[in-house]
């Protein structure tokens, strides 16, 4: 099990972080969401999430986004070390269930 919160170093804040990510990491594509990783150097694993307008309205797109922070704190284990992770989610995915995601998630090859 995870520790019990994300703290601010854990979190990709600045849209360059976003930008380099999204054109230099490695993409895993799965039913639901595409994740992105790439080394960061920094030690640790870090988190962003992108979910966008079209997936529905702000409730729906902020649960989305809540269900991909818990399970990455839940789960930091299976993630790579000392990687950059980015969630993008690719359709309403707000009824699935976060053991679901995480079923996804491991069946993805690092």
């Amino acid at each position: 099990m995870g520790s019990h919160s994300l703290t601010k170093e854990e979190r990709l804040c600045k849209k360059k972080d976003f930008v380099n990510l999204k054109r230099n990491g490695r993409r895993y594509e799965t039913r639901d969401m595409v994740i992105v990783t790439k080394p960061n150097g920094v030690g640790i694993r870090r988190i962003g999430i992108i979910v966008s307008k079209k997936i529905g309205k702000a409730t729906k797109r902020n649960r989305i986004k809540r269900l991909f922070r818990e399970c990455f704190r839940q789960n930091k284990d299976i993630f790579p070390e000392s990687h950059d992770i980015l969630f993008i989610a690719k359709r309403d995915i707000s009824g699935l269930k976060m053991g679901d995601i995480k079923v996804q998630i491991e069946g993805i090859i690092w």
